[in-house]
């Protein structure tokens, strides 16, 4: 039986070649993506975790009982502990400040406010 994995892989060949031939991220695997653009994709993730926070705490006060809410806390668990801490740690240490990049883009909006 084909594993799920192998599935999306054979079944989403062209979206999965565009994600990795995307200039951001060949930029990346080239050592040419400008600091300023990785500090901003930085302040962005971390708003995406941010983001994520607010989804998986609305899905605990929505969850049927204590075990699928004890799950969702632990998915928050590591949000806030890991994920948000590892983003604070790193945004300090790079001396970026969030406040610096915009976050009304049109783009940026959209996915916020469809969350």
């Amino acid at each position: 039986m084909e594993a799920f994995s192998e599935r999306l892989l054979r079944e989403h060949q062209p979206a999965l070649q565009a994600m990795q031939q995307h200039p951001f991220v060949t930029d990346i695997e080239q050592d040419r993506l400008p600091t300023v653009v990785f500090n901003r994709y930085l302040v962005f993730e971390g708003n995406f975790v941010a983001t994520a926070i607010a989804i998986f705490a609305l899905g605990v006060s929505k969850a049927p009982g204590i075990q699928q809410q004890r799950w969702l806390i632990g998915v928050l668990n590591a949000l806030v502990d890991i994920q948000i801490a590892w983003f604070e740690q790193v945004l300090s240490a790079r001396q970026i400040d969030p406040a610096e990049y915009p976050d009304d883009l049109p783009g940026v909006r959209r996915f916020r406010d469809g969350m």
